[in-house]
């Protein structure tokens, strides 16, 4: 459909930009350069994580996308996570060398309603845009699937808001949820890793390297033979432990 790849890249941003342009006017809002969107995250239940995407003049820029470790001890719940994350968020504008975390957002996206907005509000300067996003329970109709809501917050009041150019809004929550999936996955990755090989006593950094530069994974080592496993480690101990892995 396009002569060139530039010239698709040239419509593309254009479409944006007019999205974008649309979304400021529908809302009363003025210069969206930077939006940050924030969801937070947990492995069942633990290793909670705040994620933060950003679009830059409304397009989704991943090199500025950061993600937060939850430090509250004990089990605090989503909106106090999501406030300790915006809290040390905000104290990085103008004064970290990182590039993202400098920057001052023009708006923050919250994936959530009313209780996360109502809990959050008080910390976000004034001239800085609050919204959230949020599943809606009002229906189309009975049965039907639910609808994106959206909730304003101004002069400290939250209301509900009909946005009908959200496609950006849309796509950035979108974006926190799969970057949140993301590292996640890593994590687990690291976790499994860890959690085997490092309680093994003789194992240390360098021989954990070795081990899965040769077998791959942990499901590669308990595979591995008597021989292939001394061949690595070089020590019958040890590799008795390995082998108890099976």
């Amino acid at each position: 459909y396009f002569n060139s790849e530039q010239e698709y890249v040239a419509k593309r941003e254009d479409r944006i930009r007019e999205s974008l342009n649309r979304l400021e006017e529908e809302l009363g809002y003025k210069d969206l350069s930077r939006i940050e969107c924030y969801d937070i995250s947990n492995i069942q239940g633990q290793m909670s994580y705040g994620s933060m995407t950003v679009a830059l003049n409304g397009i989704s820029t991943n090199s500025h996308y950061r993600i937060f470790k939850i430090k509250e001890d004990g089990k605090p719940e989503d909106p106090q996570m999501l406030k300790e994350v915006l809290t040390r968020r905000l104290g990085h504008i103008h004064k970290d060398k990182d590039e993202s975390l400098s920057s001052k957002p023009d708006m923050l996206l919250i994936d959530g309603g009313v209780s996360q907005l109502s809990y959050i509000k008080s910390i976000v300067p004034s001239d800085i845009y609050l919204l959230g996003i949020s599943k809606g329970k009002r229906l189309k109709r009975k049965g039907a699937k639910k609808v994106d809501e959206f909730w304003k917050v101004e002069n400290g009041m939250i209301e509900r808001v009909e946005v009908k150019n959200k496609e950006i809004l849309v796509n950035l929550r979108d974006e926190a949820h799969r970057f949140a999936l993301l590292h996640h996955r890593k994590l687990r990755k690291f976790v499994q890793k860890k959690s085997v090989l490092d309680e093994i006593e003789g194992i240390g950094l360098k021989r954990k390297k070795e081990l899965l530069k040769k077998f791959g994974n942990i499901e590669g080592i308990k595979k591995a033979s008597k021989d292939e496993l001394y061949e690595v480690v070089k020590n019958i101990k040890v590799v008795e432990k390995l082998l108890a892995l099976k």
